[in-house]
């Protein structure tokens, strides 16, 4: 997929700094996140460096945690490299951000990445969250895939070179549907709140997010490599809020 030119990602370098509650509790004091914002290529090296700079700054100002977007890892020239460059969680590249984490003492949100499946089909999007030792604390495979074709306009289908999370095939009531659908991820505890983990085209499943708050999440996240024209349309909060809300 290419992400260049008219499609380009809706991402730019530069590290935005905010306050997140470190818990319920009004006695806490927030703490200071990083929420940084890319423009990734195929060279993985580039990446790198352009995040590695973001820890930098992150840690200069004392920030608790650091959150990457999807596709932090690289954004492919064509179809086949969302596949073929794809790489599992042990793989030197998330290695530096598990020792950054550790040297620095700083948790991270990190994804999507391309996730490698080893039985050798499509790779996951996945959204994993380490803590400050560089241990992977939560691990979220995307669940809804964003495939669009408007001809002569733009074409991007992500399910040809990736695959939903694992689904399950019991079923409930209303919500409990949804959920008992998919292997649902709980929020994770982290030091600014329980976190829920979403990524990008998640954002249109009011489900999920209702679930995550009802899981008890303080903090909805949603990771995002949209593409222009589909990023304007999808973070229109006058169109969000009530789709977060209803129920």
């Amino acid at each position: 997929m290419n992400r260049s030119g008219p499609h380009q990602c809706m991402q730019c370098a530069r590290l935005l700094i905010s306050r997140a509650m470190a818990s319920t509790t009004s006695a806490r004091s927030p703490a200071l996140i990083g929420v940084c914002q890319m423009t990734n290529s195929n060279d993985m090296e580039v990446n790198w460096k352009v995040a590695q700079g973001f820890i930098e700054r992150a840690v200069e100002r004392k920030c608790k945690m650091l959150f990457f977007p999807e596709c932090f890892d690289f954004v492919g020239v064509q179809k086949e490299d969302q596949i073929t460059m794809a790489f599992d969680e042990s793989d030197s590249f998330l290695t530096r951000f598990r020792d950054a984490a550790k040297q620095h003492g700083l948790w991270m949100s990190l994804g999507g990445f391309h996730n490698k499946d080893p039985s050798g089909s499509l790779p996951w999007n996945s959204h994993i969250v380490i803590d400050s030792s560089g241990e992977t604390r939560a691990r979220y495979d995307k669940l809804h895939l964003f495939d669009l074709e408007i001809p002569g306009k733009v074409r991007l289908m992500e399910s040809e070179f990736s695959k939903a999370g694992k689904e399950n095939v019991e079923l409930h009531n209303k919500v409990d549907i949804y959920c008992a659908l998919h292997q649902m991820v709980p929020p994770v505890s982290t030091p600014i709140g329980n976190l829920g983990l979403s990524i990008c085209y998640d954002l249109r499943f009011p489900e999920l997010s209702i679930w995550n708050r009802k899981a008890g999440a303080h903090i909805l996240s949603f990771p995002s490599g949209f593409t222009l024209t589909t990023g304007l349309a999808h973070w229109e909060v006058r169109w969000i809020i009530p789709k977060i809300r209803q129920k």
